[in-house]
């Protein structure tokens, strides 16, 4: 496999399914080079050690900074890297105010998205090795799953009600695509996933526009336009089910990708994995 392009580090939330989800995209995707990096916490206790720096740090030499870091993980944060990305849940149920037997309400989730409003606003540069760029996943990364097929999204609205969040992990559960685990997707299935969320966007965008256009698309996507749109749904007691770690690859590979990805575009070859 000829993986000509430099390495991009990658900075995610969890140690078992983001790993494994972008390895085995990794290796479908003859296009994509990675290097992974598991941070083990959630995107609240990275918010607050960027806090205590005042947000005047170096992300890698933050991490660095953590204790107990294995000697191969300390590699790949000594590395330098052309693009650095970063992975994380939104969390909206990971707040301070609420008690876990009560039901998630606006004020509480407000306390979680202030910090990622803060967080996507300061960590927009994939090209900064400072900084790097930041996707976060609403509510979670498991909503690449709440879909019975490839091909049928079983949240077509990209939305539901605020209180269902501390039990999503449960009801994606129940859907068929939970079943199959990442290990066996091909490159079609992760273009048509991310395919499906592009759509969600669109949706919830009320822009069609960007569906058939890489520039709309990207004016559309931007990680702070996405944040105030679910700040906005808080007030209807509303939250986004929308995985934005799927345009990485649009923002990494660029117009060919999301053209390919929305069927606009030629094929380009598979790894065949």
């Amino acid at each position: 496999m000829n993986k000509c392009r430099p390495k991009a580090l990658l900075i995610v939330e969890g140690d078992r399914l983001e790993p494994a989800f972008f390895r085995r995209w990794e290796a479908v995707e003859q296009r994509l080079s990675l290097e992974i990096y598991a941070f083990k916490t959630n995107i609240s206790i990275l918010y607050d050690r960027m806090k205590q720096e005042d947000f005047d740090c170096n992300i890698k030499d933050l991490l660095l900074s953590s204790p107990d870091l294995k000697d191969e993980e300390k590699e790949i944060l000594r590395q330098d890297y052309a693009e650095t990305y970063l992975v994380f849940d939104c969390d909206l149920q990971h707040t301070h105010t609420r008690r876990r037997d009560h039901e998630l309400t606006p004020t509480d989730a407000h306390e979680v998205l202030g910090k990622v409003l803060s967080m996507v606003r300061h960590l927009n540069n994939e090209t900064d090795p400072t900084r790097g760029k930041l996707y976060v996943n609403y509510p979670m990364m498991e909503s690449y799953r709440d879909a019975n097929t490839f091909q049928a999204d079983a949240c077509p609205t990209g939305l539901i009600p605020l209180s269902e969040v501390p039990r999503y992990k449960q009801r994606v559960g129940t859907r068929r695509l939970c079943s199959i685990h990442p290990d066996s997707y091909s490159a079609h299935d992760f273009e048509a996933l991310a395919k499906m969320n592009v759509e969600r966007l669109a949706r919830l965008k009320e822009a069609p526009q960007l569906l058939s256009s890489y520039k709309a698309f990207r004016n559309c996507s931007s990680q702070c336009g996405i944040a105030r749109l679910q700040h906005a749904k808080l007030g209807e007691g509303l939250a986004l089910v929308l995985n934005t770690s799927l345009f990485f690859s649009i923002d990494y590979l660029g117009k060919a990708a999301f053209e390919q990805i929305m069927g606009m575009g030629p094929a380009v070859s598979q790894s065949p994995v």
